[in-house]
């Protein structure tokens, strides 16, 4: 597909600063050199941006996690899906574990015990009946290399075909003891959307292949899911016939072993927004983030149930299910990163501990018109990272410049200064289904960025994929 990209200015050189606005009492740092540099305050400086891919050909979907202080990438690149892991020194070659036409939903998830899962949706043709199903296909990391599929769910239609338009929001979660739990909604169907599949270590799902997995219950939508040891976790659903006109609920149903258990009403919701978000980590404590009309709750589950709701800001006005809310939890404690946008260009966070919330969110210095790809993480020590891209409007032509790759650090008890990993990148490129940028904080505190970016220096009309690292010596 031919980009229709806006003229890009060459990469500037004079260095500006951004004055704080604003910050509680887990911020810190006041103005930030956003120029050349980006070792800001003598904090650790990110790498020169390093290329992954040399972008001549179409990349898109680009996913980025990690395991055990190893960071990994996911991505499409022609017809194939492509998985490589960083040792600390080099990028291994690509793993494809199959074709992929880039189109269908693709998700993953990391255990602590250095293993990965992913699943993705695919389209075949069914030799018996000629007639196109939708096949969701699941591969494991093992800690050293990836294995051949194991299909979880096939859906079809015996008269007719069936395609992966109709699965949306397709998620997996892997436990600590290896087992995998899937969720998914049917676009096709009015009532019973959300579906729940589980499989164990041995790839033994709960139900056979041809029989419908579990639903959520009538008229509810899965939205976020999360799984912790023994494979226990937890599923967030939200009602479905009542999202037009009336309030409603944000409702936890507990997992196990691939079966679903009680649900519990965590809060409630208007119509019109669906912005919900759970993290669990490998005891099965969880952290729950939803709207409230036009504030953000928080409650967290110590394993005994949720905690009463948490008020982290009130000011979500616009706030719908396209907007930006995160939420993060170590993997081996529970240090909690909780992340939104309001109004499409102010960026907030609370640092938790437990069911313990910063008393006021920080708001990140920025004054870009536009905030993109916000997101974060939180490791073991409480150390966390934030990173988002942001770009401004030109309001004689009505066009964006060019967008600018920030990112933040937080120490363990304060907020150091923004910092720049690249500038220049054209808007309408990274915007794109062809962007995407991802981080990934390891244990030793050292911090992996990969993103998509078209430049006006390269030569290939492609996005190209870099990296860039900051290392704590």
């Amino acid at each position: 597909m031919e980009l229709n990209r806006f003229s890009l200015a060459m990469l500037a050189t004079s260095s500006f600063l951004l004055t704080a606005c604003g910050g509680g009492s887990s911020g810190g740092g006041g103005s930030a050199d956003l120029g050349g540099g980006n070792n800001s305050a003598g904090q650790a400086a990110w790498t020169a941006p390093a290329e992954l891919e040399d972008g001549s050909v179409t990349v898109s979907q680009l996913m980025v996690g990690g395991t055990a202080n190893k960071p990994m990438i996911a991505y499409t690149k022609g017809s194939f899906l492509n998985i490589r892991e960083f040792d600390g020194s080099n990028w291994s070659t690509a793993h494809q574990p199959s074709s992929h036409d880039g189109t269908n939903d693709v998700s993953w998830a990391f255990n602590a015990n250095g293993k990965a899962a992913l699943v993705r949706e695919n389209n075949a043709t069914n030799a018996t009946t000629g007639f196109t199903e939708c096949r969701l296909d699941y591969y494991r990391y093992n800690g050293t290399q990836w294995s051949g599929l194991s299909r979880a769910r096939t859906l079809s239609n015996p008269g007719n075909n069936y395609t992966c338009h109709n699965v949306e929001d397709l998620k997996i979660a892997l436990s600590d003891d290896d087992s995998v739990a899937l969720i998914w909604n049917r676009r096709d169907l009015t009532t019973n959307k959300g579906r729940v599949q589980g499989c164990d270590s041995t790839d033994t799902c709960v139900t056979d292949a041809d029989v419908s997995p579990a639903t959520l219950g009538n008229d509810y939508k899965a939205v976020a899911l999360g799984l912790g040891n023994g494979g226990e976790g937890h599923i967030i659903k939200m009602e479905t016939s009542k999202f037009a006109t009336n309030k409603s609920g944000v409702f936890v149903t507990s997992f196990s072993d691939g079966y679903t258990g009680s649900s519990a009403n965590i809060g409630d919701y208007p119509g019109q927004s669906r912005l919900a978000r759970v993290a669990v980590n490998d005891a099965n404590h969880a952290l729950a983030l939803f709207n409230n009309y036009n504030t953000l709750q928080a409650r967290f589950d110590n394993g005994s149930g949720f905690a009463p709701s948490v008020e982290l800001d009130n000011d979500l006005a616009g706030a719908n299910y396209d907007a930006t809310l995160e939420a993060y939890l170590s993997k081996g404690s529970d240090y909690g990163l909780s992340l939104w946008v309001n109004n499409g260009n102010v960026l907030k966070t609370n640092i938790s501990n437990a069911g313990s919330f910063a008393s006021s969110a920080t708001e990140h210095p920025q004054s870009n018109d536009q905030i993109r790809f916000a997101q974060g993480a939180i490791n073991d020590n409480g150390k966390a990272v934030i990173v988002w891209f942001g770009y401004d409007f030109d309001m004689t032509s009505g066009t964006p410049g060019d967008g600018t790759l920030y990112s933040r650090f937080y120490d363990g008890s304060q907020w150091l200064d923004v910092q720049t990993i690249d500038s220049g990148i054209d808007v309408a490129s990274f915007i794109s289904f062809k962007g995407g940028v991802g981080v990934y904080l390891d244990n030793s505190d050292d911090v992996t960025v990969v993103y998509n970016a078209y430049k006006a220096t390269q030569l290939t009309t492609e996005p190209k994929t870099f990296y860039t690292r900051r290392v704590i010596n």
